[in-house]
């Protein structure tokens, strides 16, 4: 089938980051080519793969230019479940809910352990992770892999900080669809059997199938575990140690950046009944997440830092992979909204965060341009490039069609100035 494209430009640039992101480093300019390339989001996808062949393709360790090594993780991008799950799902829990009304209830207490339905990229069946609640907080149950020992207090920190999450994601998108009625997201921390390293890691991920039921998923090949649950990484890639930085901290703003993938499905497929958005608006989005994230914690604390955060709460991998663009696939006509994830799929993240962070600068709305995309795309039920152009068209002045955004967007890499 013919590729379907609403416009195309190739633009040789000068560039080093986004107008108005953090400035780049001295020496980094370049000459790039951006391929903004429209409506097209054409292409399969797949789950948990690293980009080409192996990541040391596009660089055997990512540094800064001052040699500062650069940890790149990515999340999960699943093939979507057969639709007719949802309403059978929710048929299936409002029958029990009539036989028993809190039979869907699920409540932890510390010392509690449980089993969860996990498969990974080097597992060849789905395997069960025994777990272990070892903090619990107003909104989070925090279980622990039974084969990992994590220092308390990197614990504590994954509870305290998911809370303060909570919050900026119920003022700037929504929340959580409460699964199992207990109030709270389940937080597992696991070691995840794959091949991952500090060039190319899975740093967690949320999957929907877990708001389905475990009967019908089954059908699929899947196993549900039957929560609102959030996966996160809890064993070091390999080479971590040549970092310098505390792991649970740097992979604190994975927590956040799930958690806005599951608050989105609740919002839009849940409660909505419409289908999941386009990757690369679900994956912006996660993204501002992070960095609504650290704006507040520079609001309440202004010495605030994080391993990953740049001034402003900007997402420093992000910003230096686009401007060191390792693979020249930046510059060699990557598409924005067309996600690959067996390529080089950092510049997808790059892109999808840098261009997100230009409408939001430029909106008058600000953040609160996210939520309304996520509105039209609820409203309209249209979850692709439209329903952005619809948000951007209601929010930027001058801005009336999605060409215009494309349009204003490649000049403002052109101009690289810090305003206007």
């Amino acid at each position: 089938m013919a590729k379907k494209k609403t416009a195309c430009f190739l633009l040789f640039i000068l560039c080093a980051a986004l107008m108005s992101a953090p400035p780049a480093p001295a020496g980094t300019t370049y000459a790039a080519a951006v391929n903004i390339n429209g409506s097209d989001n054409s292409g399969a996808q797949s789950s948990g793969t690293l980009p080409g062949a192996s990541p040391t393709t596009i660089a055997p360790v990512f540094r800064t230019k001052d040699g500062r090594i650069i940890p790149m993780w990515y999340d999960r991008v699943f093939p979507p479940l057969d639709p007719t799950l949802l309403e059978e799902t929710k048929k299936i829990l409002e029958d029990k809910k009539k036989i028993q009304q809190t039979i869907r209830q699920k409540t932890y207490s510390t010392g509690d352990s449980r089993q969860f339905w996990v498969k990974d990229d080097n597992d060849a069946a789905w395997r069960q992770v025994t777990a272990t609640v070892k903090k619990t907080a107003t909104h989070s149950y925090l279980f622990v892999d039974t084969a990992l020992s994590i220092p308390d207090a990197s614990l504590q920190l994954y509870v305290t900080e998911f809370e303060t999450m909570y919050t900026v994601l119920a003022s700037n998108l929504g929340t959580f669809v409460d699964r199992d009625d207990n109030g709270k997201v389940v937080i597992l921390l696991y070691d995840v059997n794959d091949s991952g390293s500090i060039n190319g890691y899975l740093g967690g991920y949320f999957w929907s199938k877990d708001y389905y039921a475990d009967s019908l998923t089954r059908q699929q090949g899947i196993r549900s575990n039957e929560m609102d649950v959030i996966y996160i990484r809890g064993d070091k890639p390999a080479g971590w140690d040549q970092v310098g930085k505390d792991f649970y901290e740097y992979n604190l703003t994975t927590l956040v950046h799930e958690y806005q993938h599951l608050v989105q499905f609740g919002e839009l497929v849940w409660n909505g009944g419409r289908n999941s958005a386009d990757v690369w608006i679900d994956e912006m989005m996660s993204m501002a997440a992070e960095t609504m994230y650290f704006k507040e914690k520079l609001r309440t604390n202004p010495s605030f830092t994080h391993p990953d955060m740049l001034s402003g709460g900007y997402l420093s991998g992000r910003i230096e992979y686009y401007n060191q663009d390792y693979s020249n696939s930046i510059r060699n006509g990557h598409g924005l909204t067309y996600w690959n994830n067996n390529g080089d799929v950092y510049a997808n993240y790059t892109l999808s965060y840098l261009f997100g962070q230009y409408l939001s600068l430029h909106a008058t709305s600000g953040q609160a341009i996210f939520k309304t995309i996520l509105d039209y795309m609820i409203a309209n039920g249209v979850t692709d490039y439209r329903a952005v152009a619809a948000a951007a068209a209601s929010s930027i002045p001058g801005i009336a069609t999605w060409e215009d955004i494309l349009r204003n967007w490649a000049i403002a890499n052109l101009v690289n100035n810090s305003s206007g």
